[in-house]
């Protein structure tokens, strides 16, 4: 009996294979002078050249997978009808299909091309992805298992595995195989990212701090870090575990020093735990990176937290800044609001001539200087025709 022999795949049998090829004729039209727009013309010759040969039809209907969908879909089905069943077809077809939004016709295209194509990596790496993210998480655990059987080194395997388990609430598994995505790649951010947020869900908070200083240590988005750390928020907040996220949420501040979401987050901790100081202290590092911000809904945000905080003087000068901002006269009515709660007309008075005149600009007198000795039933300066007592006097 002659045993089965292992061939390498050939460049033409896979998916990326094809891109590597139509690489090259672009290539090549270009070494050419030929305009790349006549590419599809070339695929059209190279298809009539020899109709039961998938390839032409899969680079066709990849040259047109997100400018034209529909021709793309179209290209691939000729093929289908013209050669039968082919595992590039049929994974060209599901890309074009997940794009267009229909998912479950794409996890059945890449099911058929893997029967028929069972050693095709890219095929399986996209369904166990789809899986995921379509929550079908027992399937895609699967998917990833082949994967690692046909190569223990693939990361990709090990980390979508460890991404199905941790949703299975399987924490326990996914820390391992993402141990074992990390071994493998250990330059990769994400992993230690990831791996963080499980040692958390474990109670490791030690080890998990330890995951997302690495993250930071790679080159990993500081932004993106400090967010994943403050995933944890809302169990820790269940369990009252207080200790924990103020550790979880200084290290954050330490590695991002002006993020703002985690500033308010400690701040709000400190405060639960009776710490009126340290909460203090950190309401005005949030105050001055709210300045700095430029997102009108975060800063509005920030700005009802100083409220809740009973911190008006704070709460105003970010009202100040949503109208330098966005020019809308809500957030000025709002600063006349709490100017009138604190006292302090000085707050609204550089305001006043926007506010009543409908934005525009005023010649007359706006400053506190100005007002000094107007009386509060007389006529206000500004010429709104109001009392002072009801204008600038408030």
């Amino acid at each position: 009996m002659i045993p089965f022999e292992y061939t390498m795949v050939k460049e033409d049998e896979t998916f990326l294979g094809i891109h590597g090829i139509m690489a090259k004729d672009l290539d090549k039209l270009k070494t050419q002078g030929i305009p790349e727009s006549t590419y599809p013309q070339e695929l059209d010759r190279e298809i009539r050249e020899n109709l039961t040969n998938p390839v032409g039809y899969a680079k066709k209907s990849m040259w047109y997978q997100k400018s034209n969908p529909r021709e793309a879909i179209r290209v691939a089905e000729e093929g289908l009808r013209l050669i039968g069943d082919n595992h590039l077809l049929y994974h060209s077809r599901a890309m074009v299909l997940e794009l267009a939004g229909r998912r479950a016709d794409a996890l059945s295209d890449l099911r058929k091309a893997i029967e028929l194509y069972p050693i095709s990596v890219e095929s399986i790496v996209t369904i166990g992805t789809l899986l995921n993210r379509d929550r079908q998480y027992e399937e895609a655990i699967q998917y990833w298992n082949i994967l690692i059987e046909m190569n223990p080194e693939s990361w990709m395997a090990w980390n979508g595995r460890a991404k199905a388990e941790h949703e299975l609430g399987d924490n326990d598994r996914a820390a391992k195989h993402l141990t074992a995505a990390i071994y493998i790649r250990p330059e990769e951010p994400a992993f230690r990212e990831n791996r963080g947020q499980i040692y958390f869900e474990l109670g490791r908070i030690d080890d998990g701090i330890a995951d997302f200083e690495e993250a930071v240590r790679l080159g990993g988005d500081k932004k993106h870090i400090v967010r994943n750390m403050r995933g944890i928020t809302p169990k820790l907040l269940q369990s009252q575990a207080h200790e924990d996220l103020v550790r979880i949420y200084e290290k954050a501040s330490e590695i991002d020093p002006d993020n703002a979401d985690t500033l308010m987050g400690l701040s709000a901790v400190y405060t639960l735990m009776g710490r009126e100081d340290d909460s203090s202290r950190t309401a005005e590092k949030l105050y001055e990176a709210s300045l700095k911000l430029d997102q009108p809904r975060q800063i509005e945000m920030i700005s009802q937290a100083f409220l809740g905080m009973n911190k008006l003087k704070e709460a105003a000068g970010l009202q100040k800044r949503l109208y330098e901002l966005t020019g809308n006269k809500s957030h000025l009515l709002n600063l006349a609001q709490m100017a009138r709660l604190l006292d302090d007309p000085s707050l609204i008075m550089p305001y006043m001539s926007e506010l009543l005149n409908n934005g525009t600009s005023s010649t007359k007198p706006t400053t506190e200087k100005d007002y000094k000795d107007v009386g509060r039933n007389d006529p206000c300066p500004c010429g709104s025709g109001q009392k002072f007592k009801k204008c600038h006097g408030i």
